[in-house]
């Protein structure tokens, strides 16, 4: 019993004297400073340590300490073990910080470097825990002096920088410690903040809408400011982006009705000369409004019902849902395939039922439309495919460029062929009710990038807000204008 009583006092002696030797954490956020990051400190675990400890001898939140050193388990600590730790707080006074919404693809490094601190003190300043934490609209505090940023070009060096914007050559040199070197960004000093912070080399960013309706189409513009090339990554695809000049590209992201609503990532990788950045951006996807279609087809097209042929002839064209075609052949808006505005007997996206034989979605728009109704080209393009299909009869595919195609079934006749370049509002075919097709109609199919879309909001003047597309020049005839005529006589 006395055994026990010397070990318990023992022990409180040991409590004791761990808690007079460690110094207490200190308390930034009620003196109004931060950490100002100089360069990274390392600690060597020693026997006895926990991370806990190492928390309250060095300052380092232990949560910053976890992300840090990419611990998930506190208990695996082991003596020897090499920790990274934030560099030695200095004192920074916050008095003339501004408040800050984070706009599209605005990352703290970038947002850092624009006001000569690292990422990592804006990161403990505002109680982020990752460099990737910030989200489109977050307000967050930064530095007041804002640099703006230019692009180098052959010749150019700090002196030149400092005279052509009237600065102080020792405040460029400030901003920019390391050598210039043609199409880095360089940071002029005392400007406001015109222009959102930017990971080099993006100069602009534009996005159609922040949030779209699963189905419709986004559109994603950048202006780099040295010729770069770029992919986008987003729900489970990768696609390229387009070129309209050296540096201003697009992106087209379709987005299918059968996607799930919520938010998602798209990542932008770029390359330019010898280099390359990623940019993670915010996808929003809406779930919309989406009915339910039931079809019951006459006995004479029971052959059209079996799931093989129906879904064997959708993966047929597979082909040509894959085509790139880097060159742009479409201006904004589209016009509709007909000459009038007709009426919608089915619409896109609604979930349909085969005599309940099986299940799929309507991927196009059906208009009502009498067999020989002409229909039109809605913008420039190339023929892709003129054939006849048992589901979907007599049918054209038309190729815009930059990954938008439109798709034209149940026609009765085809007055186009492969290879052939049309123009916008040229006749292409005339409507029917052949293949799978309970009466004279039109479905008018859209793909962009391979993915069914939403083909009207394609024919609305403010389909993608800001995002603004220059008029295309006619293209060039690339096939003989003779027709070949697939379908019923006139």
């Amino acid at each position: 019993m006395q055994h026990k009583a010397r070990l318990i006092t023992r022990s409180i002696f040991v409590i004791i004297f761990i808690i007079s030797i460690v110094p207490s954490s200190p308390t930034l956020a009620s003196s109004g400073v931060f950490p100002e990051d100089l360069t990274l400190r390392e600690y060597i675990a020693k026997p006895g340590d926990t991370l806990f400890s190492i928390s309250c001898a060095t300052g380092e939140k232990l949560s910053m300490l976890l992300w840090r050193n990419g611990i998930s388990n506190p208990t695996e600590l082991r003596p020897g073990q090499n920790l990274h730790l934030a560099p030695a707080p200095v004192a920074v006074d916050l008095s003339n910080w501004t408040v800050h919404d984070v706009a599209l693809g605005e990352e703290l490094s970038s947002l850092a470097r624009r006001r000569n601190i690292t990422w990592e003190s804006l990161a403990q300043a505002n109680g982020l825990l990752s460099p990737r934490a910030l989200k489109v609209g977050q307000t967050i505090k930064l530095p007041g002096e804002v640099p703006s940023t230019t692009y180098a070009t052959a010749g150019v060096t700090p002196l030149v920088s400092a005279l052509r914007h009237d600065v102080p050559l020792w405040e460029v040199l400030r901003l920019n410690p390391n050598p210039v070197y043609r199409g880095a960004g360089v940071l002029i000093p005392y400007a406001t903040e015109s222009e959102p912070s930017l990971p080099y080399p993006l100069k602009a960013l534009e996005i159609s809408a922040e949030s779209v309706v699963r189905g419709q189409t986004l559109v994603l513009g950048l202006e780099t400011g040295v010729p770069a090339e770029c992919t986008v990554s987003y729900l489970g695809k990768t696609e390229p982006c387009y070129n309209e000049d050296e540096t201003h590209l697009y992106v087209m992201i379709g987005t299918s009705p059968l996607e799930a609503a919520g938010e998602y990532e798209m990542t932008v990788h770029l390359e330019y000369g010898e280099g390359q950045t990623d940019i993670t951006l915010p996808l929003l996807l809406e779930a919309g409004a989406y009915g339910r279609q039931w079809i019951n087809p006459p006995a004479s097209l029971s052959l059209l019902l079996n799931p093989d042929v129906y879904f064997g002839e959708l993966n047929s064209l597979d082909p040509y849902r894959a085509l790139r075609t880097p060159r742009r052949y479409w201006s904004l808006p589209l016009d509709l395939p007909f000459k009038i505005r007709p009426s919608i007997s089915a619409g896109f996206g609604d979930s349909r039922s085969y005599a309940g034989m099986f299940e799929t979605f309507h991927s196009g728009i059906d208009f009502r439309a009498w067999t020989g109704v002409p229909i039109y080209a809605p913008a420039d393009g190339i023929v892709v495919m003129t054939d006849t299909l048992q589901v979907r009869g007599n049918a054209v595919i038309l190729d815009h460029g930059w990954g938008l195609m439109t798709g034209y079934w149940h026609l009765s006749k085809i007055v186009v062929e492969e290879g052939q370049a049309v123009q916008r509002g040229e006749i292409i075919a005339y409507a029917g009710n052949t293949g799978l097709s309970t009466g004279a109609h039109l479905h008018w199919e859209m793909w962009v990038n391979g993915v069914s879309v939403n083909g009207l909001q394609w024919i609305d003047e403010a389909c993608f807000g800001e995002v603004v597309f220059e008029p295309t020049e006619e293209i060039l005839i690339t096939a003989p204008r003779s027709k070949t005529v697939i379908g019923l006589a006139e």
